[in-house]
């Protein structure tokens, strides 16, 4: 997932985008494998994914460790 997707248009259970909905809709049935979800709470579940994702991604771990000192005017 994208850390730029729309996280309340995609099941979080199956992964199956269903599109953009009015934001009086709050709750979603998915099409593709008939969960049930609350929309806040689907959106909360797959941008846990992304984070968890994005935490473990390939660019961190190739990440060269580097300091920078930083200096504080007073």
């Amino acid at each position: 997932m994208s850390r730029w997707e729309a996280t309340s248009q995609i099941c979080s259970k199956c992964g199956y985008k269903w599109g953009k909905l009015d934001l009086k809709i709050r709750s979603v049935k998915c099409l593709n494998c008939g969960t049930e979800h609350d929309r806040d709470e689907n959106a909360a579940k797959n941008i846990n994914k992304a984070g968890i994702g994005h935490c473990h991604g390939s660019k961190r771990t190739q990440r060269q460790n580097k300091t920078t000192s930083v200096s504080v005017s007073q």
